[in-house]
């Protein structure tokens, strides 16, 4: 399948802030692509509150999901929110829990 032909595939709904931030560094060393689309209205909320209440959605290339998942993963291994506490990333619905 050439690189035109890949379609993008659904990674994960991050905040949009530190966890988009730390997704967009992991991916972007590792140089694979991605693509942030805001959730339902957030993007208007985005601009209009500084931030969304319904994340942002990050796509890959479907021929790097895998990868971008494995690094990711990795990456919320060592991570902690706001309150010192630790965050997990949850393979089931590619949803960090906080």
């Amino acid at each position: 399948m050439s690189e035109q032909n890949v379609k993008p595939a659904f990674l994960a709904n991050v905040a949009d802030g530190w966890e988009f931030a730390l997704v967009e560094s992991i991916l972007s060393e590792h140089k694979i692509p991605f693509m942030k689309q805001h959730s339902c209205t957030g993007g208007v909320m985005s601009v209009l509150g500084g931030s969304s209440l319904y994340g942002v959605d990050i796509y890959v290339p479907s021929n790097a999901l895998d990868k971008a998942k494995e690094l990711v993963e990795a990456g919320f291994a060592n991570a902690e929110d706001d309150d010192g506490e630790e965050v997990s990333w949850d393979d089931e619905d590619t949803d960090p829990e906080l």
